[in-house]
């Protein structure tokens, strides 16, 4: 019956539309994953006036990036708690825009057939599994290659030029203004710095813990470094425990890094020789900054979600990943694939990758 009444009929695309609308629920790592495709909607459309809407906790992902006219940030509590009135709420938001096509990036259908339900005549989204049904247009979504391959697949779509692959987080001179005298504070300048970003793999729909490598894992690789190897940990207010954790295990120096600005410990990444985490929004944002990255892998596929400048480590011929295309989890009770990764392999890449520097 929702078929019947919401299908979409596919219809031209516009040449020069007025207000374009892009949408992203999900957690920073999704958003940073985007920015391609926001580069090259802008560089296909350069007059129109391109609107971002994203959730709160995302929005900092979208600071200062030049190809967004304007960002509307909603609290995604009124989505994953079912508040209609508040829905509705952003649904006038969306029709008041008065946007000529908009570009759904999230899978479900319940975002599809909102920016209908919206009034937006152009609807470029995804299909998963028969969802894009109220969609004008759309990219079939199978989930067997990397997210930035299905956002530039819409970027063809729409015969628009791909300038850069490279995902994008914007910093200020400020920014790299802390990260500079963060390192010149503790003499750390001219040594080969390790960050360490221990937390994350959570937002405001979602804590995946299963994501994290142990903190005792990454607390064992700390101590068994060489000297000459400085060490910072950085993370936000929300990974103080994980840190002070791992901080009581530690028997070596380590200098820390989590009562910074989002855009300050980033800067503090792309500082750094080398960057060891997991999947989190901070390897989207390390990765989009700095090109040595390691990235442990588990419950889910590096393949989706890795960036592809990163070295990921999984151990997914044995444990493959338990994270479906729908976001499901159901799978992973028990699942022991982060577990299976030793202090002592990640370490052999660590030590490699300094060593080559």
């Amino acid at each position: 019956m929702l078929r019947l009444f919401l299908s979409g009929k596919k219809c031209p695309l516009p040449k020069s539309p007025g207000t374009v609308l892009i949408s992203r629920s999900g957690g920073l790592g999704d958003i940073i994953m985007t920015t391609p495709l926001v580069r090259a909607i802008r560089n296909h459309y350069p007059k129109a006036h391109i609107v971002y809407l994203v959730g709160l906790e995302a929005a900092p992902a979208l600071k200062n990036n030049k190809d967004i006219n304007k960002i509307i940030a909603f609290d995604e509590k009124i989505i994953f708690g079912k508040k209609i009135g508040k829905i509705l709420e952003l649904k006038q938001k969306i029709m008041a825009l008065d946007a000529d096509m908009c570009f759904i990036l999230d899978k479900s259908k319940w975002w599809n057939v909102l920016m209908k339900l919206s009034g937006i005549p152009v609807r470029v989204g995804f299909d998963r599994k028969g969802e894009g049904f109220s969609n004008t247009h759309n990219i079939a979504f199978d989930g067997e290659k990397s997210e930035l391959e299905y956002y530039l697949e819409m970027a063809d779509l729409i015969g628009a030029r791909i300038p850069s692959k490279a995902t994008v987080f914007n910093l200020k001179e400020d920014d790299h203004r802390y990260a500079r005298s963060f390192l010149h504070e503790h003499s750390l300048d001219r040594k080969k710095v390790l960050a360490i970003c221990p937390g994350g793999a959570k937002n405001c729909g979602h804590a995946f813990p299963l994501k994290r490598w142990l903190v005792e894992r990454y607390a064992e690789l700390i101590n068994e470094l060489p000297t000459a190897i400085e060490v910072v940990i950085i993370g936000g207010p929300m990974d103080k425990e994980i840190i002070d954790e791992m901080k009581g295990m530690l028997k070596r120096r380590a200098y820390i890094s989590y009562d910074a600005s989002l855009s300050e410990n980033a800067a503090l990444l792309a500082h750094c020789r080398l960057v060891l985490t997991h999947d989190s929004g901070l390897m989207h944002i390390a990765a989009a900054l700095n090109d040595n990255v390691i990235a442990l892998f588990g419950p889910t596929p590096a393949l989706r979600f890795a960036p592809s400048n990163v070295k990921v480590i999984d151990k997914h011929e044995e444990y493959p990943p338990c994270y479906d295309i729908f976001g499901n989890t159901s799978a992973c009770q028990g699942y022991e694939g982060m577990n299976a990764l030793s202090a002592g392999e990640v370490q052999k890449v660590v030590l490699k990758k300094l060593d080559t520097q």
